[in-house]
This record gives C-alpha cells, sequence and structure tokens, in this order.
C-alpha cells in the first residue's frame, strides 16, 4: 500500500500542473510540467509539497489501505493546490474548478452511501453542515469586509466544508485566516504590501486543510 501511496503522491503535482493549464486555457503539451517549474518557486513547491504532504497523510494517519476516505483527502488537496496556483497567478478563483471539486465530492460520496446507507447518509447531512457553516462564515466576512474577501472565497469554503465536514471547518478556517494574517503583517512591516492591498486567501485555505488533514481526527 505504501508503494501505491508513493505513486500516487508523485504523480498528483504532475497532473496539478496539466489541471492549472487546462484552467488556464493552455494549449495542451507534454511538457506542461517542465514548462510550470520555470515559471517561479511556486511550481517548485508545488512539486516539492504535494509528494511529502501525501506521505506525511498516509504514515501520520496510519492509512492501512488506500480507501474512500484517502481517495476523497486526495482529491480535495489536490483540487486546493490547483486552485491556490490559479489564484496566486490569476487572483481569480474559476467557477469551473469549484464545479469540478463539487462532482468529485459528489462521486466519492455515493459509493459510501451505497456501502453503509446509514453512515453514508450521516456523513452527507455532516458535511451538508460544513459547507452552510464555511460558507456562511465566510459570506459574513463578505458582507462585514465589503468584498474585501471575494466571491470565489466564499464558495470555496462551503466546497471545502462539504469535504471536511462540520467536524472539522473550525480548524480549516482557524489555521488558513491565521496563516493570512501573519503573512499579510509580515509583508506589511516590510512594507511590500500596503494596509488596502489584497492578497489572494485559497493558499493559506489550502494550508489550513493541510494542517487539519495531518494532525485532527
Amino acid at each position: 500500500m505504501l508503494v501505491t501511496a508513493i505513486i500516487m503522491a508523485v504523480l498528483s503535482p504532475i497532473l496539478a500542473s496539466y489541471a492549472v493549464g487546462f484552467v488556464n486555457q493552455e494549449e495542451f503539451a507534454l511538457k506542461i510540467p517542465l514548462i510550470k517549474l520555470k515559471k517561479g518557486l511556486h511550481y517548485i513547491g508545488l512539486y516539492i509539497f504535494l509528494p511529502v504532504f501525501y506521505i506525511l497523510f498516509y504514515l501520520l494517519r496510519h492509512i492501512e489501505r488506500i480507501d474512500l476516505y484517502f481517495i476523497q483527502c486526495y482529491i480535495l488537496i489536490f483540487f486546493m493546490a490547483v486552485i491556490a496556483i490559479v489564484d496566486f497567478e490569476h487572483k481569480k478563483i474559476p467557477n469551473t474548478v469549484l464545479i469540478y471539486m463539487l462532482a468529485a465530492w459528489i462521486l466519492s460520496l455515493i459509493p459510501q452511501i451505497a456501502l453503509d446507507f446509514n453512515a453514508g447518509v450521516s456523513l452527507l447531512a455532516a458535511s451538508l453542515l460544513g459547507a452552510l457553516t464555511g460558507g456562511g462564515f465566510f459570506l459574513l466576512a463578505y458582507i462585514i469586509s465589503r468584498k474585501s474577501i471575494g466571491g470565489g472565497d466564499v464558495k470555496l469554503m462551503a466546497v471545502i466544508g462539504l469535504y471536511v465536514t462540520v467536524y472539522r471547518i473550525f480548524p480549516v478556517m482557524f489555521y488558513g485566516m491565521l496563516a493570512a494574517s501573519l503573512v499579510g503583517l509580515i509583508l506589511i512591516l516590510l512594507k511590500k504590501i500596503n494596509r488596502k492591498d489584497t492578497m489572494p486567501l485559497s493558499p493559506f485555505l489550502f494550508l489550513g486543510v493541510c494542517v487539519t488533514l495531518l494532525f485532527m481526527n
């Protein structure tokens, strides 16, 4: 099983590079992953971080088999990585990616309901509550901050809530917003940005998701 996890981990940044190219409507080419590596440190970070995360997740969570839970977490991290890169480059979260992310969640939920109806329905309820909680909090922040938080972030947080459920949505928001606040403060002190500037939020939510999946049951 460890070998399978390693293969999935190694393939993940390559597939993510193709996905970013697809979202950006770039012409398909087999060498896209190599092209992306030349575009900035964020792609180098992607190629290092994703495999390391998946292996750590496999080891720290004591995954005994590649089950539906592992696959769902794999899908979530994969989409979050793609969104973080696109948002970092263009300061926009495309609805297309969110739709694919939602569709993947639905497809991953169907076998869980089929295998154990009661447990599947309980998971569905917890997921919907997670979406309402995460989306609701960010919608409130969107209104209060006068759109300092983007509408794409609100939708993304709702979809994240479907994956992590109501039980883990609060740690995701806490770690994500804490990281965003610390980085923003450092950049202001270094005079790289001012208080009126905005930063893409999804990379920090990505970090919040990673920390939560690694260390919280």
